[in-house]
């Protein structure tokens, strides 16, 4: 074992972060990580849970019974006892046994002080943070998730950190990019033959940070084009394509009677209400981009246009897909309604309600000015079928619970996640590669709406998605601003 350097720091870790990421073991450089004793007791509790808290207990513990399979015997010290491996990545493990008797009397009423209940887990693991900064000469920092243990610890003196490794620096953007452009360039740009079956992208000087499959609004102040934005993708090499439905909706236009949009089957036409959610349509409808990430307040319509493409693609003629698949995370609001009896459909039923009422709206059982006849059935005859049960019976549609997604590959598909914001960075990624040949995905959310205690706003699965895989050929991005659900709904978003 090589000798430990001078400058390593000891970090304290907490059993959250590793419940939070099986790999944060290794993350700290050519540091010493130390785990208390008392994180394997909560890891032990931990091990037999399910979903991915339970993958990552088992996961964790398998790592650390080969990193310490050839270790023999403890090294003690007095009474502490610590046991240490080196890892492949230049740090250490330390396992350490704290007693706090050999603390002086002052350091011992702060400890007692702050820390009345000494058997609770989250204070014996405090207990030994404090121990290790008054004893070992290194730099201790204690790493949690956990709010209220970080305010004990910063009350006991310590050095108190976040989880790092999983943050994302998100920049701070109220909307898309905007390119102003000469008069002239404008006018080439309206009249470019955007449908033409030669057509390889609109030569266009774009910002030298810009990536591909990135949306813009190009503008211009001259000839009275003030008020006129033309939507754009970043194609690569220097090129920008227009967004075929825009423009097919703007040509329409002109021509009184012309109708526009998408039409459902059998149900309503949907025509996107902003520019934001015109580039949301184009992405999901995009043949070539396979993932798509998009962030929106309540109310911007993220899952209503996926939801409306999606139908589009799987009813009409020339569809891409065999089935929709919707999921979202298992979160509730407020107090629990316990555990609900049934098949895997029944209990996920409630928990897919949002995407159900789109459905209704996009295929009303009575189409708009015609006058519902309100009466209970008669002649022992079923009430009309809904529109998400229909599909469901058709086997078009099917809700998949992302607890039983692992080691599934799902081909042909059309993939929609709503609240994302509430997945950590390795549960994306086990949604994202569960995406077999001719599947596409939409990861939806808003992380200014996240449920999950040990996730922020830099560090939730859809911001991290976002950002690892901006720029690639098969991957987009899109935000949507503005509500549009209702103005008392916008008014709740932005101000409360």
């Amino acid at each position: 074992m090589s000798e430990i350097s001078n400058s390593a720091k000891i970090y304290v870790l907490d059993t959250n972060i590793l419940l939070h990421d099986a790999e944060s073991i290794v993350k700290f450089q050519e540091n010493i990580v130390v785990l208390p004793s008392e994180v394997l007791v909560e890891m032990d509790r931990k091990k037999t849970s399910d979903g991915q808290v339970g993958v990552n207990a088992r996961s964790v513990h398998r790592y650390l019974r080969d990193l310490f399979e050839d270790y023999n015997s403890a090294v003690n010290s007095g009474e502490s006892a610590r046991m240490e491996a080196e890892m492949e990545n230049g740090g250490y493990l330390r396992f350490v046994i704290t007693n706090s008797q050999k603390l002086s009397q002052q350091d011992q009423d702060h400890l007692d002080a702050v820390l009345m209940d000494r058997s609770h887990s989250d204070h014996r693991i405090l207990s030994c943070a404090y121990h290790l900064s008054k004893t070992e000469s290194q730099p201790v920092i204690l790493v949690t998730k956990d709010s209220n243990m970080a305010l004990k610890g910063k009350l006991l003196g310590l050095t108190v950190e976040d989880y790092r490794n999983d943050r994302i620096k998100v920049a701070e953007n109220k909307g898309y990019r905007e390119i102003v452009v000469a008069g002239d360039v404008f006018e080439s740009l309206q009249n470019y033959e955007w449908d033409h079956p030669e057509a390889s992208g609109f030569e266009l000087e774009l910002p030298e940070d810009s990536y591909l499959n990135e949306y813009f609004i190009v503008r211009t102040s001259e000839n009275g084009c003030e008020s006129i934005m033309e939507p754009v993708r970043n194609v690569g090499e220097g090129r920008i394509e227009l967004l075929p439905l825009y423009r097919q909706h703007l040509r329409q236009e002109i021509n009184k009677g012309d109708k526009n949009g998408l039409q459902m089957p059998g149900g309503v036409r949907v025509i996107a209400r902003n520019i934001e959610q015109w580039m949301h349509m184009d992405a999901v409808m995009n043949p070539d981009i396979s993932l798509i990430t998009c962030i929106g307040k309540a109310g911007t319509g993220k899952t209503f246009i996926a939801m409306a493409v999606a139908m589009h693609e799987l009813l009409s003629d020339h569809n891409h897909y065999e089935k929709l698949l919707i999921s979202r995370p298992v979160v509730e609001l407020g107090k629990g309604i316990g555990y609900l009896p049934g098949t895997k459909e029944e209990k996920m039923a409630p928990y897919m309600q949002p995407y159900f009422d789109n459905l209704e709206v996009l295929f009303p059982l009575k189409q708009k000015g015609n006058k519902p006849k309100v009466h209970a059935p008669s002649n022992g005859q079923n009430p009309p079928m809904k529109a998400w049960e229909k599909f469901q019976m058709q086997g078009i549609l099917e809700m998949e619970a992302l607890t039983y997604i692992r080691g599934r590959s799902i081909p042909n598909s059309l993939i929609l996640v709503d609240e994302v914001q509430n997945l950590t960075p390795h549960e994306v990624k086990t949604v994202i590669t569960r995406l077999a040949t001719g599947s596409k995905l939409v990861l939806m959310g808003d992380p200014d709406q996240i449920d999950n205690p040990f996730l922020g706003s830099q560090s939730n699965g859809l911001v991290y998605a976002r950002s690892r895989l901006k720029g690639q050929r098969k991957a987009a991005h899109t935000k949507l601003i503005k509500g549009v659900r209702s103005e008392i709904a916008e008014l709740g978003a932005d101000l409360l």
